[in-house]
């Protein structure tokens, strides 16, 4: 059941749309005025409002600049004895869902309100989704994430507690691991007490230890094979004798 509000000057037509929607049926209030819509809109939108295009006061067209202004989901139909390509255009310009010229066949009215319901089920459905996704994501990151790093395993959620904990400070951070990517991506993210170490100029090194160990391995190998430390002899290595040990 959609609430539903019906804006008719003419009494009798008023009472007619009133009684045809009541009977699907819906919570249905019908008014004679623009002014007296927008009350009732106020203080709290109803899913359509069905107005006629000529009232007395406010037209149509500007109770539905009025009700788009207050909330864009709203669905608007509009109805007129007077159809013109210029009211019809001025009317979708303004958000309305369609425009009838009167005399209007009640299935095709009832129609038009069930396509307008229907699509504003589902912009609200999509509002919704969106909300809801924006909400986990933001909580996921406060819970789950260090800046651009994301995770929920336990080791992860040890990380986190690290950097939170040595960021604040003004020390300088060796960061280890096996994959460079891995380290650099831990250098300098956008939470806030990383920023508030990057304020500070913390160094945050970051230091591959097998790599590292492997680089001074061969350096060490290529020095101890230098020719200032080998002697050649058909392709054989000797190694100088030592002195006697004292």
């Amino acid at each position: 059941m959609a609430r539903i509000v019906v804006v008719e000057d003419n009494a009798t037509l008023r009472e007619t749309l009133a009684d045809l929607l009541r009977a699907v049926p819906h919570d249905v209030q019908a008014v004679e005025t623009a002014e007296e819509a927008w009350k009732i809109c106020a203080a709290a939108m109803p899913d359509l409002v069905l107005s006629d295009l000529k009232l007395p006061g406010e037209s149509g067209i500007e109770l539905l600049g009025r009700l788009k202004g207050q909330d864009p989901l709203v669905e608007v139909l509009l109805l007129t004895g007077y159809g013109t390509v210029e009211t019809a255009v001025a009317a979708m310009r303004g958000g309305a869902f369609d425009f009838l010229t009167k005399p209007v066949r009640m299935d095709q009215l009832l129609a038009k309100v069930q396509q307008a319901l229907a699509v504003r089920r589902d912009r609200l459905a999509l509002l919704r989704e969106r909300e809801r996704r924006a909400y986990l994501e933001e909580e996921v990151g406060e819970a789950h994430n260090a800046g651009e790093i994301v995770g929920r395993s336990t080791p992860m959620k040890r990380l986190f507690a690290t950097i939170a904990k040595v960021a604040p400070t003004a020390s300088s951070v060796l960061i280890t691991g096996e994959r460079a990517r891995a380290r650099n991506s831990l250098r300098g993210r956008s939470t806030p007490a990383a920023s508030a170490a990057r304020d500070r100029s913390c160094a945050c090194i970051a230091a591959h230890c097998q790599r590292a160990c492997s680089r001074a391995s061969s350096s060490d190998t290529r020095r101890e094979r230098s020719p200032e430390r080998c002697a050649s002899g058909g392709g054989a290595s000797s190694w100088p004798s030592r002195g006697p040990s004292s």
